[in-house]
Order: structure tokens, then sequence, then C-alpha cells
């Protein structure tokens, strides 16, 4: 083998690498971040409602469920519970794909 052949793809590996390792931190520190604000959710009746709608100054809950969840549907009456110690005070939102 060759040493100055060697050499020139050891180099060529080692700006490649250097290379890739830039660009990559690059592409994950540059990624498109959204706003807790820009998120629109739509109710059961169709209506869509803005995440800055909900905050206003309140606490906002946010709960990810699914029907075939037993430990979610569980935890509803807690949440029930919650709503009514405080009120309008914090905002509920309950969020499910299905």
């Amino acid at each position: 083998m060759d040493i100055k052949i060697f050499w020139k793809g050891f180099i060529f590996g080692i700006v490649l690498s250097i290379f890739l390792s830039v660009y990559a931190f690059y592409s994950m520190t540059t990624a498109t971040k959204i706003g807790l604000d820009e998120i629109e959710i739509t109710d059961l009746n169709g209506i869509k409602i803005k995440s800055s709608d909900l905050l206003q100054g309140k606490p906002l809950v946010v709960n990810f469920w699914a029907t075939w969840c037993v430990q979610c549907v569980n935890e509803f009456s807690e949440f029930e519970l919650a709503k009514k110690k405080f009120g309008d005070k914090v905002n509920f939102v309950m969020i499910s794909d299905e």
C-alpha cells in the first residue's frame, strides 16, 4: 500500500468528519421552533382556538390522553376536582388524536 494514498485518504476522512459534525450541529441548533402561541386547537364542536387565547396570564394544564388508556380515563375525575378547586384561575386542555 502506498503511504501517500493512505495519508490523503486519512486527511480527507478527517476533513469530511469535521464538515459533517459542523453541519449536524448547525442543523440541530437552528431548527424551526414553534412557540406556544402559534398552536391552534380544534374543540369538540369544530371551533378553532389559538393556544395564546388559553394563556391570558393564567397557568395552562395540558393533558394528552387516549380512550384506550385506562389510567388516562381514570384521571379525568382528578382533573374535574382540580377544575372545581381552581375555577377560572387555571385553564385545562385535554388533547386526544382520536
